[in-house]
């Protein structure tokens, strides 16, 4: 007796007939096989690009794993680096049991291969993130103060406004912000200060990146960023679920407008953060297409779930998680039958400082214990 999956899967392969006519290419990019998943795997956190959320995707991969995941010593006022505007330091991260080795790190620091790797091990998997650089701009200078020290300055509430007089005479930011705003997303990637204007350095800089980096998702492409993180990794789609993090959901929040004028000058500014963005939008697209015929399959059949449990978690969330309830979702073409708690709901949704507090508090207990 055929199962619906069956005919799901079936017809699936002839609609691939249909439009291909070849079922080579049928088996060859089809069918996306996993050998085996990877556990030592960093990923770079960047600045305003949606990084939190992706940031939760491995903090419950890492956990549900029993994987161990370099986290921040929580007494640190700026707990959330790993490396405060320089690469990691070692003393920041919490400690593990001798004679274990760190698998995950997904919390901030600039990058460097060199002490990735020295963390990691030489087989690390390297994840990184990029923004549309204007649209990450703007977050930024809501976030980091930017807005609110044009508006004392320049005696003036319209944010639309102060981002063009800012974006005409960028010498307006406090030197305490220029780090934050001055091509931050290159400088978390490891370019130097220095070299934000020098062509040839930048270049070196992308080709010695692309070398490093097995995937760079792209907040634009964040839902088929995540379908190739899943491949490269070989996560079960259940991994790879989320619900968007640290979203700034006010009503009531001004729309800011840029204009063509003010983007050109932003990306004057930011000329290396234009040049990082460019590069690795450009590679995921080439990484898409290489990745076979389905991928746009399986983007949809991801959105689909997700959307489903979203709806699912919310209705939680509405009764304060208060209720056990268990939400299954059925086996597809790319994913396995798997369910969704209640539990797995909240832990989805938590926030940051809740899921690295108590993620090193069993940290804690078991390196206790391995002392003992």
């Amino acid at each position: 007796m055929f199962t619906p999956v069956f005919y799901s899967r079936f017809r699936e392969f002839l609609y691939i007939l249909s439009t291909t006519n070849d079922f080579n290419y049928y088996h060859r990019s089809y069918v996306h096989v996993c050998h085996q998943q990877v556990v030592n795997v960093a990923f770079l956190k960047v600045h305003k690009t949606g990084g939190t959320t992706v940031s939760n995707i491995f903090l419950r991969y890492g956990d549900s794993r029993g994987l161990n995941i370099a986290l921040p010593k929580l007494s640190n006022p700026k707990w959330k680096y790993l490396g405060f505007n320089t690469v990691l330091q070692k003393e920041r991260i919490f400690p593990i049991p001798p004679n274990e080795t760190y698998n995950i790190l997904c919390n901030h620091a600039i990058y460097s291969g060199n002490s990735f790797r020295e963390l990691l091990g030489a087989d690390v998997v390297n994840i990184g993130i990029i923004r549309e650089p204007v649209s990450q701009f703007v977050s930024a200078a809501h976030f980091f103060g930017l807005l609110r020290e044009l508006q004392f300055k320049l005696k003036n509430k319209n944010k639309s406004e102060l981002i063009s007089k800012f974006s005409k005479n960028t010498n307006l930011c406090p030197a305490s912000l220029k780090i934050y705003m001055h091509n931050r997303m290159s400088f978390d990637f490891g370019l130097k200060a220095k070299d934000f204007d020098n062509e040839t350095a930048i270049n070196e800089y992308l080709r010695s990146l692309d070398q490093d980096f097995a995937l760079v998702i792209v907040t634009e492409y964040f839902d088929e960023s995540l379908v190739l993180l899943k491949r490269i990794l070989c996560l079960n789609l259940k991994d790879v679920l989320y619900i968007p993090l640290n979203v700034n959901t006010r009503k009531k929040r001004e729309p800011i407008k840029v204009s063509e004028e003010d983007k050109f000058h932003i990306r004057k500014y930011n000329h290396a953060d234009f040049r990082l963005y460019q590069y690795f939008k450009d590679k995921l697209i080439k990484q898409l297409h290489h990745s076979g015929h389905n991928i746009n399959h399986e983007v949809q059949n991801f959105k689909s779930i997700r959307k489903s449990v979203i709806n699912f978690c919310n209705e939680r969330k509405s009764e304060k998680f208060s209720k056990s309830k268990v939400f299954e979702i059925r086996e597809t073409f790319w994913n396995d039958n798997f369910t969704v708690t209640t539990k797995e709901c909240e832990v989805m949704m938590e926030y940051e400082f809740r899921t690295v507090k108590r993620l090193t508090k069993k940290a804690e207990e078991k390196f206790k214990i391995s002392k003992m």
